[in-house]
């Protein structure tokens, strides 16, 4: 996924945990209208304290382990996930404890029987003196989109794997007729004609400089 795209995610994941968190504190002190708020949510919502114990999560949360949230308020997370899993993720919350900085990641979680792909926001609790006494979790399944991007990947690389088994030499241009992709064919053709290696990012007027202008327009 490009860079663009990832800045995009992160943005509106940010953007997330700032709307829960405007939500809340625009509630005068109100934990009942805070729960009613995160129980209308389908993200995985929890606080989690300096201990590592559940100190709320709603009912989504609760439902990956197919229990009620009551029954897993007081329990340590450690408890709840897969060692790896719960490895993981008490280092990440660890760093924003310490730091007092939110913290966005991608992980598989290992959950019981469950593997899920959670796109997570941390954002630190602090009490009356400014210190982190615990840590809110927003998680969001994004499981079939990684599933969708993980099937792409497996499709351009049979793609590319088709492209150099072919004999004749193939390749594909940006619209700055800019190599983007190239078969071993033609960097072989190319060695053998002595016009220099073919390069990702190369012109192809650079690399066959006797092509006239009027090839550009036919890329076109």
């Amino acid at each position: 996924m490009s860079k663009e795209g990832r800045s995009r995610r992160s943005t509106r994941t940010t953007a997330r945990v700032a709307d829960y968190q405007a939500s809340a504190d625009s509630l005068p002190q109100s934990e009942d209208r805070f729960h009613i708020l995160a129980e209308a949510a389908d993200d995985f919502i929890y606080i989690i304290d300096r201990d590592g114990r559940v100190d709320y999560l709603n009912s989504a949360a609760a439902r990956l382990f197919g229990c009620r949230p009551q029954e897993l308020v007081g329990r340590r997370i450690a408890d709840l996930f897969a060692p790896e899993s719960f490895a993981r993720q008490w280092r990440n919350m660890q760093q924003v404890f310490e730091s007092g900085r939110p913290l966005r990641v991608e992980a598989l979680t290992v959950a019981g029987e469950r593997q899920i792909w959670q796109d997570t926001s941390l954002a630190p609790i602090l009490d009356a003196e400014g210190r982190v006494q615990a840590v809110l979790g927003i998680s969001r399944d994004i499981t079939a989109r990684k599933e969708i991007e993980q099937g792409l990947q497996t499709s351009e690389m049979q793609y590319h794997t088709t492209i150099d088994a072919m004999g004749d030499p193939i390749h594909v241009v940006d619209p700055d007729l800019r190599f983007v992709l190239f078969n071993t064919a033609l960097r072989r053709w190319v060695e053998e004609l002595h016009l220099g290696p073919a390069e990702i990012g190369q012109s192809i007027f650079d690399l066959f400089p006797f092509l006239p202008p009027r090839v550009a327009e036919e890329y076109r």
